[in-house]
């Protein structure tokens, strides 16, 4: 997501706008800066921003070779999980709209299962001409206000599920408040809001951190999505998505843990940091996957709600 109401925040501000704990610097570099809650973990980040990718759609900024195929997969497995977990819901939503839909990978697996009326929406016009090109309604994103001004009745249909896949960290600020007035003035007929966010809570962000407090910065950087724009602006706890979906008024209907990479593929994913962090990569992304899955340190959480009638 794209927008130029993703600006540099206040770090200075002394709690944390998800649970009104108190906050305490977490890591601080030459890229960003970023406080945690001393009481959900939460973090939110400060980027300098890089001021020569303003004007560059933010699907450009990534290597789009290995990376984007390695991403490609993972995103389509995942996608096949939570449609899944959608369909188990004892009232199924039969109609979908994908806000920051991106490469359109989510989409593309729902279209093949079929028996969904879908549409997407972005800011980016790489995303817009992939939707075009696979025939599904889209809607171009406001970049400074998306959420304010999305106008869900352009479509051909009132969709009964909006999805937030990899989205809303790349928003700074107060969350709570800005997600809180959207959710309330949706259209009745929408029932479930998808979130799915990266959590510090997984294997390798403890990885990265452990790797950073020793002087090796590289993925940690990468997790925080440094050096592009839009960043990850927030990292999510599982305790402070539990803390989101509450200020919203939601009720969670199911929760998915998952990988965010495919263990075979890790070196794929990490292509840009260099020959020596890739080929490390490839040699223990099967035992890292092994690791999560044993001890349920996913990196990744989604959370189906419900809105409360």
């Amino acid at each position: 997501m794209n927008t130029a109401a993703m600006s540099s925040i206040d770090m200075t501000a002394a709690t944390c706008w998800v649970c009104g704990g108190p906050t305490v610097r977490f890591w601080r570099n030459s890229e960003f800066d970023a406080a945690s809650c001393r009481r959900c973990g939460h973090l939110l980040a400060t980027h300098r921003r890089n001021a020569s990718a303003g004007g560059t759609d933010y699907h450009l900024m990534y290597e789009q070779g290995d990376f984007v195929a390695s991403l490609g997969a993972t995103r389509r497995r995942q996608a096949g999980r939570l449609l899944d977990a959608l369909g188990a819901l004892a009232s199924p939503p039969r109609s979908l709209f994908d806000f920051g839909c991106g490469r359109g990978f989510f989409l593309e697996v729902a279209r093949e299962r079929g028996g969904f009326d879908l549409a997407g929406g972005d800011v980016s016009q790489l995303a817009l001409d992939g939707l075009a090109q696979r025939g599904l309604p889209a809607l171009r994103l406001d970049t400074e206000l998306p959420f304010e001004r999305l106008e869900l009745s352009a479509l051909p249909f009132m969709p009964e599920a909006l999805t937030f896949l990899d989205v809303i960290e790349h928003f700074p600020g107060d969350l709570g408040a800005r997600l809180g007035r959207f959710v309330r003035g949706l259209p009745s007929a929408v029932r479930f809001v998808v979130f799915k966010v990266p959590v510090r809570d997984g294997l390798l962000f403890s990885l990265a951190d452990l790797a950073r407090r020793g002087g090796i910065q590289g993925l940690g950087r990468q997790l925080f999505q440094s050096g592009t724009y839009p960043p990850h602006y927030q990292y999510f706890t599982r305790r402070s998505l539990d803390g989101l979906i509450e200020k919203l008024g939601l009720s969670t209907r199911a929760v998915i843990d998952d990988l965010d990479f495919e263990p075979e593929q890790l070196g794929r994913r990490l292509a840009s940091k260099g020959r020596a962090v890739r080929a490390l990569a490839g040699v223990f992304g099967r035992s890292l996957g092994a690791v999560v899955r044993a001890t349920g340190r996913a990196d990744s959480r989604i959370v189906i709600a419900e809105r409360v009638r």
